[in-house]
């Protein structure tokens, strides 16, 4: 499925030490070597599949933006994982080179630039089940006041969300990664998480909880997309991305990788 593109992320190695070496070495450049564009973020199954720690070297996200940087001869990409709110940090301060899918908010776009949308979910509310295999349903946001809800810190949730959770009026229990709260929510210590459509049945399948289901009713759309620190050197490239995403959308390669689909 992922031929012809050759992905060269590293065998897996020690942990946040050499992950802080790769990140001091990001854009140096020699003749005729390409540029490395670290691509941070954390686990994100089905869209970036992988541990902390390691590099990912599948999933939908990465099948696409590999597809992007196949298609630029001076650049290849490289998906080291951590913690999201640190690689939001990283980014922030140039230390690394960008992140491949995220939503666009007021505040990442001060310091990171973004391409053109690569995929659009859907942000759903996730629940256990009630003995008769209903679902947590919800009409008002005023209907999870009061609710422990489950959020990956650094992440945001649409801006009626964020205030909610913010304000406190949603019980906002953070935690570091989307399975990290799917666990929770099986054993009860939350009522609620918010989780991406594909991501959540993802998660669902993979914990082999059928309890576990979501609402009807989406929170809002999300539109994904690649952003670059507009402190590092790879931010010029973005305009050789936006053509490439252009070519992989009209060939209608991305709709077949989100769907699962092989693609030559």
């Amino acid at each position: 499925m992922r031929n012809p593109i050759r992905f060269r992320s590293p065998a897996r190695r020690g942990r946040y030490g050499l992950l802080a070496l790769l990140f001091c070495v990001t854009g140096t450049l020699q003749a005729g070597t390409p540029q490395t564009v670290s691509l941070v973020g954390d686990p994100w199954p089905p869209y970036v599949n992988g541990e902390l720690g390691d590099f990912a070297e599948s999933g939908i996200a990465v099948d696409i933006v590999n597809r992007v940087f196949a298609q630029i001869d001076e650049a290849e990409a490289r998906f080291p994982l951590i913690p999201w709110k640190r690689a939001l940090l990283e980014v922030e301060h140039g230390q690394s080179d960008g992140i491949a899918i995220l939503l666009k908010t007021d505040e990442r776009e001060r310091y990171m630039a973004y391409s053109i949308p690569l995929v659009t979910g859907y942000q759903l509310i996730w629940s256990i089940a009630d003995k008769n295999g209903q679902a947590f349903e919800w009409e008002r946001v005023a209907d999870l006041h009061g609710k422990r809800v489950g959020v990956v810190e650094g992440y945001s949730y649409g801006e009626e969300m964020d205030g909610a959770l913010t304000s406190g009026a949603i019980i906002a229990v953070r935690g570091p990664t989307q399975e990290h709260l799917f666990t929770m929510l099986g054993a009860g210590r939350v009522d609620l998480v918010m989780a991406n459509d594909a991501v959540g049945y993802a998660l669902a399948r993979k914990l082999g909880d059928p309890r576990i289901k979501p609402a009807q009713k989406p929170t809002n759309a999300e539109v994904f997309h690649l952003g670059l620190s507009r402190k590092s050197p790879a931010v010029r490239l973005l305009p050789q991305i936006n053509a490439a995403i252009t070519r992989l959308h009209d060939d209608g390669v991305i709709d077949r990788l989100v769907r699962g689909e092989p693609v030559d």
